[in-house]
């Protein structure tokens, strides 16, 4: 499994499947196959294909429980086909245990008939064993993600929410792909809020703010990862672009963090990450205002995080090099030309960095393992920004 599935085994059981398990348990296994169903439906890879396999558990015992032998030997291949690429246990759930026990029921169950007599006779019902599921690093915390209904910004609210945060989802234009994000928050057992708010604007950072103190009464994380820009030439740049890239990429975070700081200090403390790029030191194509607003908000970070260290905020940045989302759409020079080939080609790591990635750097910035890391931008581009590149001559 990759990382996120990995994290997505090391997260509890949501409601609809805890209610499955007990259902399970207590021989119910209609009631059982329905609560499952429910789990898949609203699931997520691997918990997905999980609670498939459970649905089909189900739906065997059930078909033995009705006497039909044939009907339970049928879904038994099915669900050890779900079991097969699936770790011992996901979500707390010893499938390993399940995977040995349904063989050997059904086995039983066609001896019974074999020998004439009534099905289930004897038949002990496996039960579905749930590890307790420790401690989630962010259980009881609130998180706010500028622009988090898509790419990097809502893999960032994902990888929170899965280790217990409840999550405020902001987004400007697009309500819709917000709107999914939280789905699969809520999905996750966790609280979400949608808020719409252009955090360019100092209204649209006090609506943001004011919603997220009435719903949750607090602030534990900010991730500033909104961004937006004007790609053109320095010579062609305009005021209205230079204005609106610097206040959404880097006064945003300034102002936030005003309305964010007095949250976080009243419960003890917190973190805030900003999302940066490689543009604030090294020159991209057509990139000069992004990158100016970039370089802006790395000093910002540097700033808040030794001006707000005696309230116990860690703030930190982010650098992420090439990650494959829709934001590249922006880009003509990957729109024209097999750029992501080349600069995959060209990482140590061996692969382009995913959303995922970044989640991964900027959930560990919150925690009390980064606790002695202030003011730095993280970079995380596989490598790709270490060899030195030689010009090459046209012929």
């Amino acid at each position: 499994m990759n990382a996120p599935q990995q994290a997505a085994c090391a997260q509890p059981l949501p409601p609809p499947a805890q209610q499955g398990v007990a259902e399970f348990n207590r021989g119910a296994f209609f009631e059982a196959h329905e609560a499952f169903e429910d789990a898949w439906r609203a699931g997520h890879a691997p918990g997905r294909e999980m609670y498939q396999a459970l649905v089909q558990a189900a739906a065997v015992c059930l078909h033995l429980q009705r006497g039909n032998l044939s009907g339970a030997q049928k879904v038994l291949r099915r669900c050890l086909g779900h079991l097969e690429p699936l770790p011992p246990q996901c979500q707390g759930v010893d499938l390993a245990a399940l995977r040995s026990a349904l063989p050997s029921l059904v086995e039983a169950a066609r001896a019974n008939a074999a020998a004439g007599r009534p099905l289930t006779a004897g038949l002990t019902f496996p039960r579905i064993a749930v590890v307790p599921a420790p401690p989630q690093p962010f259980e009881g915390k609130v998180a706010l993600v500028t622009g988090s209904g898509r790419g990097i910004g809502r893999a960032i609210a994902l990888h929170f929410a899965r280790r217990g945060a409840d999550v405020v989802v902001n987004f400007f234009r697009n309500r819709t792909p917000a709107e999914e994000t939280a789905a699969q928050i809520r999905a996750l057992g966790r609280k979400a809020l949608v808020v719409k708010a252009n955090v360019g604007e100092i209204a649209g950072i006090d609506v943001l703010f004011g919603a997220a103190e009435a719903a949750f009464g607090g602030l534990d994380i900010l991730v500033h990862n909104a961004a937006s820009g004007y790609n053109r030439p320095a010579m062609q740049q305009k005021p209205r672009g230079w204005d609106w890239t610097m206040n959404i990429n880097a006064r945003a975070f300034l102002f936030a963090a005003q309305r964010a700081a007095p949250l976080m200090a009243a419960r003890g403390g917190g973190a805030m990450v900003a999302v940066s790029s490689p543009g604030s030191v090294r020159v991209l194509p057509e990139y000069v205002v992004v990158g100016a607003s970039k370089a802006a908000l790395e000093a910002v970070t540097r700033y808040l995080a030794v001006e707000l260290a005696p309230q116990g905020i860690v703030v930190n940045a982010v650098s992420p090099g090439v990650v494959l989302t829709d934001a590249l759409k922006h880009f003509a020079a990957f729109r024209e030309n097999d750029l992501l080939g080349e600069v995959e080609a060209a990482t140590p790591a061996g692969r382009l960095v995913t959303p995922e990635d970044v989640a991964a750097v900027v959930g560990f910035l919150c925690t009390p393992e980064a606790f002695m890391i202030r003011g730095q931008v993280l970079w995380i581009d596989g490598g790709y920004s270490l060899p030195m590149r030689t010009l090459q001559k046209t012929p």
